[in-house]
């Protein structure tokens, strides 16, 4: 099996038996605001054109490349997850693919003769855009996980189909929190030191379960060339920084100062040749376009980067600012809004409250408590958004059914809001479309209850956290009597069960019977 790495989540697969491109991505994603790191614009793309197989873990932009995706041959077959959401099969159609290999979820499929592959779909309204996924491939003698950006809170599936040779993964920051908050500059810092903390260890975490012979950090970061979020970058990569865009030298760093040695920087255009028990990499030509500057001086490498795309980002925000001259907040806010806030029941009740648009000169209130949309007249605003006209212009024209797959990432805006961090915010904007907010209005009438329980010192608690069900058997970590889940950093009062990070959570708990323990043990 030969892999070759083509930047951020994208490979090149090739065995005797097909291959297989992963989630390809060149250009410029989220309103121009996230770039490729390290640059990958010096790769021959040609080479990955006419694959056997297409595999795109979900739908964010750092994954489904358009423009790129728009220059593959359409025979492609195309690796299908089994969303439960119709989304993915009609963007690739839309795109003119036709052949499509639907997978059943955690099952494995031979493809060919010895090319075998397994995809775990995850599909709560906070994976991805209503969904993202996993892929363990196998050509006979070597196996490989290509985990993405996908948070599995299970592992039994997923290590049936090993064990690997090699693990690829998330361990960046792809997130808006907290740096585009109003919050006062040390209370940023701290919040950005531990989601950079949260980050690492979490990916820890997934290395410790699947237990692969090999570690490549991968699908992060991104980094920032327009000027105005070039602060984004993190340019000093100590590891003091309070930046939550770490590289991936910063956490191989990591994980060799916790005892593992099994982890490797790549490039894109590197070559790993696995062959039965031999592992070999082929690394390009580090002097090419600077790249062996990325690490060893990364502002001077990003500045340069910055150089060739500068051009092409003034003129995308210059196209913005026309759209921003005849553009009504209002009535293009009331169009898109309002139908959906008549389908979502169980969305306005998590939310319970009113969501503030302002732009530069124009300011409307979502209000989730009458179903309507209406100009800001002082209302009480639990969550606000402060947004230039040229960028909602921009959004709202490109018609997208998923705000944080377009806006939110782009981190073209500022946030405030009162009280903890809601769920359901964040869902509704991932859904504006009848079908998105159909799925997600179902997904939330039929969440099942968890029985599980565990015990937690004094207490008994639920094992699957409240927020994405992770099992606090095994990423639960306690202190001072705060339970964290270590995949997403959540928190809970293990005596009360208050959620400590959002308000539309709690942890089921109650006091543990020592006497009726102790008789249970004994019998």
């Amino acid at each position: 099996m030969r892999i070759t790495y083509i930047g951020h989540a994208g490979l090149f697969i090739e065995s005797d038996y097909g291959s297989i491109l992963c989630d390809p991505w060149f250009n410029p994603a989220y309103l121009y605001s996230w770039f490729p790191f390290p640059a990958n614009d010096h790769l021959n793309k040609d080479k990955f054109i006419s694959p056997d197989f297409l595999y795109v873990s979900h739908l964010h932009l750092d994954h489904f490349d358009v423009e790129f995706l728009r220059t593959l041959n359409k025979d492609v077959t195309v690796l299908v997850p089994e969303f439960k959401s119709k989304n993915y099969l009609n963007a690739f159609r839309e795109l003119g693919f036709k052949n499509f290999e639907i997978t059943e979820n955690s099952r494995p499929l031979k493809l060919s003769a010895d090319l075998e592959i397994f995809i775990s779909a995850l599909t709560s309204p906070t994976d991805g855009p209503l969904g993202d996924s996993l892929i363990g491939i196998s050509d006979g003698k070597n196996k490989v996980l290509n985990q993405n950006d996908s948070r599995p809170t299970k592992f039994d599936q997923i290590n049936s189909f090993g064990p690997y040779d090699l693990q690829f993964l998330q361990f960046s920051g792809a997130i808006w929190y907290p740096m585009v908050y109003r919050i006062p500059e040390l209370a940023k810092e701290r919040l950005s030191r531990q989601k950079r903390s949260n980050q690492l260890n979490r990916a820890l975490q997934y290395i410790k379960e699947i237990h692969a012979k090999q570690v490549i950090p991968f699908a992060g970061p991104p980094c920032f060339l327009d000027e105005e979020l070039f602060y984004l970058n993190d340019i000093e990569t100590s590891e003091s920084s309070s930046n939550i865009f770490p590289d991936s030298k910063v956490f191989v760093e990591f994980l060799e100062s916790n005892g593992y040695t099994n982890s490797r920087v790549v490039y894109p255009g590197t070559q790993i040749i696995l062959e039965g028990n031999s592992i070999e990499y082929l690394d390009p030509d580090l002097n090419q376009n600077d790249l062996n500057w990325a690490y060893s001086n990364k502002n001077l490498y990003l500045r340069n980067y910055q150089r060739r795309y500068l051009d092409r980002i003034n003129s995308e925000k210059r196209s913005w600012d026309e759209l921003g001259k005849t553009f009504d907040l209002l009535e293009s806010s009331r169009k898109l809004f309002e139908p959906l806030l008549e389908k979502a029941f169980f969305t306005k009740a998590g939310i319970n409250g009113r969501i503030l648009i302002s732009s530069d000169n124009q300011s409307v209130v979502i209000d989730f408590l009458e179903s309507k949309v209406e100009k800001f007249e002082n209302q009480v605003c639990r969550y606000q958004f402060y947004i230039s006209n040229s960028v909602l212009a921009a959004t709202f024209n490109l018609h997208s059914g998923d705000w944080v797959n377009l806006l939110f990432l782009s981190c073209r805006f500022e946030a405030q809001r009162d009280g903890p961090y809601n769920e359901y915010v964040y869902s509704f904007f991932k859904s504006l479309s009848t079908d998105n907010m159909e799925y997600v209005e179902k997904y939330y009438s039929t969440e099942s209850k968890i029985s599980e329980e565990i015990i937690c010192g004094d207490y008994i608690i639920q094992r699957y956290c409240p927020h994405l069900q992770a099992d606090l058997s095994k990423f639960g970590e306690i202190k001072d009597g705060v339970i964290t889940c270590m995949l997403h950093g959540w928190q809970f009062e293990v005596a009360t069960g208050k959620c400590l990070t959002s308000n539309d959570r709690k942890l089921r708990t109650r006091k543990l019977d020592k006497q009726m323990d102790h008789q249970q043990s004994d019998s």
